[in-house]
């Protein structure tokens, strides 16, 4: 492929793709940019292009759903695991916090009540 038939697959490629590439970005909460994105899967296409078939044209959806998935494979489970892990430390002090005023309840009964 020569320089210019890259980058028009690439334009045909990423033209379709730009709007989920910009939630991808998004919920990757500032980890990637849209232009981070672009360049992965600019590096994504040929490989996964030569396991499907190498005619296959940049804007067939088979192929871009194929980028959008390993994009979000890549980068939605590192997101994903770092909300999981935000949640269960919140839920820990919480359940930290109640387990503290539930001793205080059992140790002052009558103080607990006025609360």
């Amino acid at each position: 492929m020569d320089s210019d038939s890259r980058e028009s697959f690439f334009v045909r490629l990423i033209a379709p793709m730009l709007d989920q590439l910009q939630r991808i970005a998004r919920s990757s909460l500032g980890e990637q940019s849209v232009d981070d994105l672009k360049s992965e899967a600019w590096v994504a296409a040929p490989v996964i292009r030569s396991q499907m078939d190498d005619a296959i044209a940049a804007q067939d959806e088979r192929l871009q759903g194929a980028v959008l998935s390993k994009l979000r494979k890549t980068f939605g489970m590192v997101c994903q695991s770092e909300d999981a892990v935000r949640v269960a430390t919140r839920s820990r002090a919480v359940r930290e916090r109640w387990g503290v005023f539930a001793e205080q309840c059992r140790s002052e009964p009558d103080r607990a009540g006025a609360i």
